[in-house]
């Protein structure tokens, strides 16, 4: 391209320093940037089961279908169908007590109990986690939603 003459210079053609060469990587940048995409890969479907997952939870007492506890004869009782890692099930009780507010969490005094292990109803010892939460703030009844760990 001819730049007009004037008060810059002499017309000659000046070079477009905005456009660089395609950068060639190396490698180890070419691993890293593997290694990145795999580890956003593997957040994105934890993000979806943990969402999942809180879910369900909320979906248990939704419609109060839930059976009556043994040992706690005002509490419903709901279990999640299939098994989840200890890593999905931490996050979607966080994605799940974030649907509340801080008050709300207070108030129906919503925690999580487990990992542990449990031996009633024939788990014969197989780790277990309970989501709970007073079914409304001043009552004694909760939702204890059982979640099993594997996978």
């Amino acid at each position: 391209m001819n730049v007009p003459m004037g008060a810059w210079g002499s017309g000659n053609v000046i070079a477009d320093v905005t456009k660089q060469p395609p950068k060639v990587l190396t490698p180890e940048e070419i691993q890293k940037a593997d290694a990145e995409r795999k580890a956003n890969e593997k957040l994105q479907v934890l993000n979806y089961a943990a969402q999942q997952l809180a879910n369900k939870v909320e979906k248990c007492f939704s419609g109060r279908g839930g059976g009556k506890s043994g040992n706690y004869g005002l509490d419903e009782q709901y279990e999640i169908k299939g098994q989840y890692s200890e890593g999905v099930i931490s996050l979607a009780f966080e994605k799940w007590k974030s649907k509340y507010s801080a008050n709300d969490v207070l108030q129906l005094q919503i925690h999580k109990l487990g990992p542990s292990k449990k031996y009633s109803g024939n788990r014969q010892g197989k780790l277990q986690v309970n989501f709970i939460r007073k079914i409304v703030a001043s009552s004694g009844g909760r939702f204890n939603i059982h979640i099993n760990v594997g996978g």
